[in-house]
Parts: structure tokens; C-alpha cells; sequence
């Protein structure tokens, strides 16, 4: 025996179809910012290989690193002491340290400033690092410090390269 519809039955398909087109929208939302997602990954991988191809030579004779967010870290040569990056308790670059950006920054500003890369790049950070010798004072005193330090530092990287 077949029931009879109400009032209330209309409604409910109506009700369903509206949440059944949000459900979809959402979907379709949702896939974009997937698809997205992989394209920029895609072109921020091409972006860091190039980057590794074009240096790689300079970063193994420099002994400077990219990592995997492009970013360049210059390291400190534990043998070669006179490849310090700075002096202990200074912001002053050492020349050769100079030398290493003088030689790698202009071929990584290249290729990260390209047309086609550009609009990738939401920031170039310059970070600083202090001594592995800490000052001997008070621990708040040596925080300080060793702030102050590291601010100089990526200062001083930041007036050079400009």
C-alpha cells in the first residue's frame, strides 16, 4: 500500500538536493586547492634544482648547503679556520666569507628573481647565528647578547648583498 506524501515530504527533497549541491561545491573547492597545492610543489622542486644544478659546483668549493625550502646556509669550515664567517664576538664579515657571497649570491638572486620564478617566492630571509664560544656572563645577559649578535650578523649580511 503506497503512502501519501505530506507537506513535510516536499520539503525534505528540497532540503536534501540544496545540502547535496553544497556537498558538491565543496568538492570542487577542495580538488582546486589540492591541485594547487601539487602545482605549486612542482614548480618550487624545478625552482630548487635549478638552483642545485647551475651552484653545485660553487657550493661544494664554498662549502655553503641548500636545503630542500632553497634556502643557502654558509658553513663554517671547522679545519680551515681561515674560512671563518665572521670574528668571535662580531657582526664584521671576513673577507673571505665576503668572498663566498660576492661569488654565489648574484647566480641564486638570478635565478629565485627570474620572471617565471617570482611569483613563488614569498620571502627571502637572511637569518644570523651567534658563536659557538658564549660570553661569560649572567644567562639573561648572554641572551641578550647572543641576540643582539645574531641581529647584527643578518644585518650585515643584509647591507652587503644590497
Amino acid at each position: 500500500m503506497a503512502r501519501t506524501h505530506t507537506k513535510s515530504d516536499h520539503n525534505f527533497v528540497a532540503y536534501s538536493d540544496i545540502m547535496t549541491c553544497l556537498a558538491v561545491i565543496f568538492l570542487f573547492i577542495a580538488v582546486a586547492y589540492i591541485l594547487e597545492g601539487i602545482s605549486d610543489t612542482i614548480i618550487k622542486d624545478e625552482i630548487y634544482n635549478a638552483i642545485g644544478e647551475d651552484l653545485k659546483e660553487d657550493f661544494k668549493s664554498k662549502n655553503v648547503q641548500l636545503d630542500k625550502d632553497m634556502s643557502l646556509k654558509f658553513l663554517q669550515d671547522t679545519v680551515n679556520k681561515s674560512e671563518e664567517l665572521f670574528e668571535i664576538g662580531s657582526a664584521e664579515m671576513t673577507p673571505s666569507f665576503k668572498s663566498k657571497i660576492s661569488d654565489i649570491w648574484p647566480k641564486y638572486q638570478a635565478i629565485i628573481l627570474d620572471d617565471k620564478n617570482l611569483k613563488y617566492i614569498s620571502e627571502i630571509r637572511i637569518e644570523g647565528h651567534t658563536d659557538t664560544i658564549a660570553p661569560k656572563k649572567k644567562n639573561q645577559e648572554s641572551y641578550l647578547y647572543n641576540l643582539n649578535l645574531s641581529s647584527a650578523r643578518a644585518q650585515s649580511v643584509l647591507e652587503y648583498i644590497r
